[in-house]
This record gives C-alpha cells, structure tokens and sequence, in this order.
C-alpha cells in the first residue's frame, strides 16, 4: 500500500489512492481517439478516464494538463508530483502509454490549435459581456 499524503494546497485528496486505482483497469482501446479536455487544457484519449467522483476530478486534470504539458516541451512542474503518485499506484492506466506522453507534431499541433480556439472564444465572450451584451431571448421582463 502506497500512502499518499494531502497537503494543505494539494489536488491530491484524501481519496486519491483508491480513486486512482480504478484508471489501472481502465482496457485500452482499439481504436483510441484523443479530445481536447476543456478544463484541464489538456488532452485525454477516450479510454483514460474512469467514472470519478466530482472531488476527484482536479487530480485527474492536473495529471492530464501534466502530461499536456510535457507534449508541449512546457513541463508544468506543480502537476508533476501528482503525475509520478499516479504512476506508482496506477502504472496500467492507457494515460501512460508511451505514445501518449511523447512530444509528436500531430500531438502538439492539435493541442495548440485547440487553445487557440478556446482564447478566440474567451475573447469573444470578454467582448459581448464588456458591451453590455444581452440575452437574444426573454422579452421584455419588467417587474
């Protein structure tokens, strides 16, 4: 038994370790495909991810935007303890396939190309809320 310990400023809970234990069984697919994970900024192939709690999930995401990182040449060493607890207590996860955790062209371009496209959007929504933007329904409400 591996024990991990939660700080004070820590995504790792109390129930990172047997929650993470469920991404070991996780089957690997046979015909992977990888989305961009919104929150996480990262990408996740549609075999990686095991039904979490909601309070698991910002240990989940951290190892994902890890693991981003990483592809991107960018390491962003606050995941990476995260990173190396799961890799100890789920060294099977599908995440830690070679192939998923290395810098590739095709990997790196999707990633880019996605969070530009999430800035373009944020952008577009700082602008319409800065304008005083206003529901395209609803009518007129007056108390």
């Amino acid at each position: 038994m591996i024990i991990i310990m939660p700080t004070e400023h820590s995504l790792i809970t109390p129930g990172f370790e047997k929650h993470a234990r469920l991404l070991n069984d996780l089957p690997v697919s046979q015909a992977p495909h990888y989305v961009y994970e919104l929150m996480s900024g990262a990408l996740m192939w549609n075999d990686e991810r095991a039904v979490l709690p909601f309070s698991e999930l910002g240990w989940f995401r951290a190892a994902l935007a890890y693991r981003s990182s990483v592809i991107l040449g960018e390491p962003r060493t606050e995941f990476e303890p995260i990173w190396d607890a799961l890799k100890c207590i789920a060294p099977m996860w599908p995440g830690f396939k070679r192939e998923r955790c290395s810098p590739s062209p095709e990997l790196v371009s999707y990633l880019k190309d996605r969070r530009k496209g999430v800035k373009r959007s944020l952008d577009r929504l700082e602008k319409a809320a800065s304008e005083g933007w206003k529901p395209l329904s609803g009518g007129n409400h007056s108390s």
